[in-house]
């Protein structure tokens, strides 16, 4: 991922989460800010997710919710929650923590962007990128094959590339003026790896 481009010239503290949606994102954010993880010395990079996406943690302090609410593993939920599920709801409460995560960043005095996965309606607050999964449509074809007792069905996978992943990195640290110039030959190494060995869920490494 990007995260792990910029990992390999820079500290880097990955704290992406499959499938979170924004209350999830805000909720680790929280945690962060309120634990004094973040300093003025650092650099933030905020990826929002998309209104379809619904988390709620409970009692057993599990997080319930995994992607979007209207795929088929989400069903059970969706259904207990349809009731009352409210979108615009969803959507304003995306809008507060985009501002108030900015401004608790802006008071830490500590450099920071915002990217989203899917396109935030109306945004009150400017994105490096937007849209990413719509942008970076990955084209990675892989095999049948298992992964421990699951079998993975073959085909493509539109998760970004590595070398689009490489793109996004570069933008970050173009507007960071940080240099990660020498880490493309091993992005592209791993490219071709992937592309030769074309197996999903074993771990390719830079």
């Amino acid at each position: 991922t990007y995260a792990d481009i910029l990992g390999i010239n820079y500290d880097v503290i990955n704290r992406g989460w499959s499938g979170s949606g924004n209350e999830k994102i805000f909720y680790f954010f929280m945690q962060d800010i309120k634990n004094n993880e973040i300093t003025d010395k650092d650099i933030v990079i905020l990826q929002w997710s998309g209104i379809t996406r619904w988390n709620y943690l409970n009692k057993e302090n599990e997080w319930l919710g995994d992607g979007n609410i209207f795929l088929p593993h989400n069903k059970q939920i969706y259904q207990t929650i349809q009731k009352w599920y409210n979108p615009d709801y969803e959507l304003e409460k995306t809008h507060n923590y985009c501002v108030s995560a900015e401004s608790l960043l802006k008071n830490i005095g500590c450099q920071y962007v915002f990217l989203s996965l899917n396109q935030i309606p109306k945004s009150p607050i400017k994105f490096l990128m937007s849209d990413l999964k719509t942008t970076y449509k990955g084209n990675y074809e892989f095999r049948r094959n298992e992964i421990g007792k699951r079998i993975k069905k073959g085909g493509v996978d539109d998760h970004p590339t590595v070398l689009q992943h490489y793109d996004i990195a570069s933008k970050i640290a173009s507007h960071f003026d940080l240099d990660i110039s020498n880490t493309k030959t091993k992005v592209d190494d791993m490219h071709l790896q992937i592309i030769k060995e074309s197996k999903f869920g074993i771990v390719y490494k830079f």
